[in-house]
């Protein structure tokens, strides 16, 4: 498992609500392989869900399969100037990720990071301090359902990307047309248990 665009672990201070989005098909257009940064285009409302994620005090991560590293499509050098391409194109709309977790490995490796195995949020975990009571998974496709569900976690599906198929055969906790709306209604959940509650709204002091 590797990862890239570590802005900085804090795993000491209080846990905080973590989103853990999938890449293709949920903050970026699903080419089948995105080969290199000139492939990458932001969907529609991907930076400002990351950017109202960022604002409420929640940490952002990536959490992807890259198999087409192990495939010999591209490098870990290109993934991860890819990688950079996507939080460069956040960056330009004020939204920030806090670190971007892939698994290189192919389907049938036995590793314990391809989704929707949680090697990828473990490690996240251990690095920051996520509140998991209160973390969620956003992604396209059945794995990202089943990554949740396995790492005791809510989940959304998003009906971008694979979604658009697979949207009337995953049952997930939320199904929302994209991750704007996905993220919207995640957070308007959170401050409603706050409230229930009695407690300041997620991420926040």
């Amino acid at each position: 498992m590797n990862d890239s665009l570590l802005a900085g672990a804090r795993p000491s201070g209080r846990p905080r609500p973590a989103a853990f989005l999938d890449r293709d098909g949920t903050l970026i257009d699903d080419t089948d392989y995105v080969y290199g940064p000139e492939d990458v285009a932001l969907l529609p409302g991907a930076a400002s869900a990351v950017r109202a994620l960022n604002d409420a005090g929640w940490l952002v991560f990536v959490v992807t399969n890259q198999s087409g590293v192990s495939r010999g499509h591209f490098s870990h050098a290109e993934l991860r100037r890819t990688n950079e391409r996507v939080a460069a194109l956040l960056a330009r709309d004020g939204a920030r990720l806090d670190a971007v977790f892939y698994c290189p490995h192919l389907p049938w490796s036995g590793c314990g990071c391809r989704k929707p195995d949680t090697g990828m949020i473990e490690e996240a975990c251990r690095r920051f301090a996520v509140d998991r009571s209160a973390s969620w998974v956003i992604g396209d496709k059945r794995v990202d359902v089943e990554l949740g569900r396995r790492a005791g976690f809510a989940s959304a599906l998003v009906l971008t990307g694979f979604g658009r198929w697979e949207g009337r055969l995953v049952r997930a906790d939320l199904v929302a047309p994209d991750l704007h709306e996905a993220v919207r209604a995640i957070l308007r959940l959170g401050a409603a248990r706050s409230r229930a509650e009695g407690l300041p709204e997620a991420g926040r002091a």
